[in-house]
């Protein structure tokens, strides 16, 4: 008699994948996805020659290999997989300088990461463009985030025009500088304001030759005087304890 037998094989290991590319410069938030079916089960995952998971996280941009061995052995074909990411973010800012009072600007300039970018300035109305204006001289800083919320922040300072500090110092003279407890203002006006260095408006009041200080914290400020239809900023003066 004749014998006769049928030797059957396992369908081919089919492996589909899905990757998310890393979201900012430098970070490692890749992830690589595997799903497998055919041949006999019991599959392991292979990534990079070693053994992954079906969920492969906290992956870097870069290249990487992927394979799925089932329980008896047999192998997938090799899936070249390729995870990005964006540039890296740029900052760059300028200024122009205060020349009236409250007409300084700064600006950020960006490039790399992902757009659309929002802005946030640390001045008092905490302005979301890329130009903030109507600014006191001072050092202002801005945080830069992109689409996939990574961020950039630097600081930039708006200086005052000198022709102006000599302007003014020709009009008022104030002392002492630094101060404990009071300003002495040698000059007229109609009001006076005092904002820190951000340009944060401290306080205002009707103009006095004498301005009690006291109440202020140890810093630089900057003392405002409105006199007629001009608003004259005077040089800066510092509070002591």
């Amino acid at each position: 008699d004749t014998l006769q037998f049928e030797i059957s094989e396992p369908s081919q290991i089919l492996v589909s994948s899905q990757v998310q590319n890393v979201l900012c410069y430098g970070n490692a938030t890749g992830q690589i996805q595997l799903q497998a079916q055919g041949g006999n089960g019991g599959y392991t995952f292979w990534i990079n020659d070693a053994i992954g998971s079906a969920v492969n996280s906290n992956l870097g941009a870069g290249i990487y290999y992927t394979h799925v061995s089932d329980v008896s052995g047999c192998l997938s074909e090799t899936e070249i997989i390729s995870i990005t990411q964006p540039s890296s973010l740029s900052l760059n800012l300028s200024s122009t300088n205060e020349i009236i009072g409250l007409d300084g600007t700064a600006t950020a300039v960006v490039s790399g990461g992902t757009t659309p970018y929002s802005y946030l300035w640390n001045d008092p109305n905490m302005q979301p463009e890329n130009m903030a204006v109507y600014l006191n001289s001072g050092w202002y800083t801005v945080v830069v985030t992109d689409a996939n919320n990574c961020q950039i922040s630097d600081s930039v300072f708006v200086d005052v025009t000198a022709d102006l500090l000599e302007n003014q110092v020709n009009t008022f003279l104030i002392y002492p500088n630094p101060a404990k407890e009071n300003i002495q203002i040698v000059g007229e006006g109609k009001f006076i304001r005092i904002r820190d260095i951000h340009g944060k408006l401290i306080r205002e009041m009707s103009f006095s030759n004498l301005v009690n200080i006291q109440n202020l914290c140890s810093g630089i400020y900057t003392l405002e005087i409105e006199s007629g239809a001009s608003l004259v900023k005077y040089v800066r003066f510092s509070k002591v304890e």
